[in-house]
């Protein structure tokens, strides 16, 4: 479970935004530690589910403020 903000051209669909960012993740991943893909359910990186919600210049520093504080293992 991670949270993570981005900034993208209001010509791109999210969900395009979304694919892509997961699709290039995952292979610079997987380039980079090729042991990992057996041992995730079905070799995935991402589940195929995200959440998407936009962010104003009212609550920009208030969002970051939640994401930089987010407990970490």
């Amino acid at each position: 479970h991670i949270h993570i903000m981005i900034s993208f051209p209001p010509s791109l669909a999210p969900s395009s935004a979304v694919k892509s960012l997961k699709g290039v993740s995952a292979r610079e991943w997987f380039k980079k530690f090729p042991e990992d893909k057996k041992l995730l359910w079905g070799g995935h990186l991402w589940n195929p589910s995200y959440f998407v919600a936009t962010v104003s210049d009212r609550t920009l520093e208030q969002v970051k403020k939640y994401i930089d504080n987010q407990k970490t293992r």
